[in-house]
C-alpha cells in the first residue's frame, strides 16, 4: 500500500524518484494502466493554494553553522539544540552555502574512522577525536556528499507548498530551507 501511495505521489508531482534529480518525466496515465485518484489531486490543489510562508511557525529554533567551525563544535551545537539539520553560512560569501545533517556527521565519522584504522590500529579512536577537533566543516564538505549540487537548494517564502514538495522529491531530500533572498538572505524556516 505504501509503495502504491509513493507511486501515485510520484506521478502526481511528475517526478521520477528512480532517476537522477536532473531528469523528470511526464506521466501518461493510460500507459500506467491507472489514474491518480481524485483525492490526491485535491491534496495537490490544496498545496498549490498555500505559500511556504503560510506554514511558518510564529516561533521556533534554527541554528546556523559557520563553515569555519570545527566538526566537533558543530555536532555539539546541533545536539545541544536538538536539531537534525542546519544551514551552513560562508562568511566570505555572506551567503548560505549548504546544509548539514546528522547523516553528514555519520559519514564524516565513518570516513575518519576508516582512515585512522589504516594509520594506527591501536590508537585510531584518538586519531578520530583529534581530526574532529581540528577539521572544519568547510574541509569536510567533500566527505559529506560529493554528489550534492554546488548551490544551496532552498525555496522562497512565496513559493507554493506544491513547489516545495517538488523540490524535496526532485533532490531526494527531507528538509529544505525557506530563505527570503530579497530581504538580505533572511532564513525564515526549515521546511520538512
Amino acid at each position: 500500500v505504501f509503495r502504491e501511495l509513493i507511486t501515485m505521489i510520484d506521478e502526481l508531482f511528475n517526478i521520477d524518484l528512480n532517476t537522477s534529480p536532473q531528469k523528470t518525466r511526464k506521466v501518461n496515465e493510460e500507459q500506467k494502466g491507472h489514474s491518480v485518484p481524485e483525492s490526491l489531486r485535491s491534496v495537490a490543489s490544496l498545496f498549490k493554494q498555500f505559500r511556504c510562508y503560510d506554514v511558518t511557525p510564529q516561533s521556533g529554533k534554527i541554528i546556523v553553522i559557520d563553515i569555519r567551525l570545527q566538526v566537533k563544535h558543530a555536532l555539539l551545537a546541533m545536539k545541544t539544540n536538538d536539531v537534525l539539520s542546519a544551514p551552513l553560512w560562508d562568511h566570505k560569501k555572506k551567503d548560505f552555502v549548504g546544509t548539514i545533517t546528522i547523516s553528514d556527521f555519520n559519514k564524516i565519522l565513518c570516513y575518519y574512522h576508516a582512515m585512522a584504522k589504516l594509520q594506527d590500529e591501536n590508537n585510531y579512536a584518538e586519531i578520530v577525536a583529534e581530526k574532529l577537533a581540528k577539521t572544519t566543516i568547510r574541509e569536510c564538505k567533500a566527505i559529506m556528499a560529493p554528489n550534492r549540487p554546488k548551490n544551496l537548494i532552498c525555496v522562497d517564502p512565496q513559493d507554493t507548498l506544491y513547489e516545495a514538495i517538488q523540490i524535496l522529491l526532485k533532490f531526494k531530500i527531507h528538509r529544505v530551507p525557506v530563505i527570503d533572498r530579497v530581504e538580505e538572505n533572511t532564513l525564515i524556516y526549515i521546511l520538512g
